[in-house]
């Protein structure tokens, strides 16, 4: 194949004219690119960068196989999505005595995670009222979300107090 202008034997010796428009004369029969700044085909770029594009996530469903209090390292290459529902019930027959029943999810780029990125809870308080109030419990059902980023540590906390719990009801792992 020549080239229209004698000496040139490469296209990097081509002077291209940047005015005129590509649009009509399309680039073809490119190799495989061995340099920064070489063409590549589609499907060079379909075949080698598919996981930048590539929107599908990976689930575990991990049901009931995590653990609260247990340290889990996101060991893989990718952001990790963190979704645990729980349930926090408080119960009280004293009035002016609070009661609560929370849920931390924490992440850190150490072990042990130590920051808050998600919580969640309820926090029951009977007040002082005119008429003595029956024994009251709430339950709330509530989602603990974060972004883990590969590399770094995540758990579940549960704090409580006498007459307050705290459940997982499930848990579940994306990898972006």
């Amino acid at each position: 194949m020549g080239f229209a202008e004698p000496g040139i034997t490469k296209l990097s010796e081509l002077e291209i004219d940047v005015a005129k428009s590509w649009l009509t004369y399309p680039i073809k029969l490119l190799g495989t690119p061995t340099e920064d700044y070489d063409g590549a085909t589609k499907k060079y770029v379909d075949d080698n960068v598919g996981g930048v594009w590539d929107l599908t996530p990976t689930i575990y469903d991990v049901g009931y196989d995590r653990f609260v209090d247990t340290i889990y390292q996101n060991t893989g290459t990718k952001t990790r999505i963190v979704v645990v529902s729980i349930i926090a019930n408080a119960e009280s027959s004293t009035i002016g005595v609070a009661v609560h029943a929370h849920a931390d999810l924490l992440v850190g780029a150490t072990s042990p995670p130590n920051d808050y990125y998600s919580e969640g809870g309820i926090t029951l308080l009977q007040f002082l009222g005119e008429l003595p109030l029956p024994d009251e419990k709430l339950s709330i059902s509530d989602m603990l979300i974060a972004f883990v980023p590969a590399g770094y540590y995540y758990k579940v906390t549960k704090d409580y107090t006498a007459g307050g719990s705290v459940d997982v009801y499930y848990w579940v792992e994306f990898d972006l």
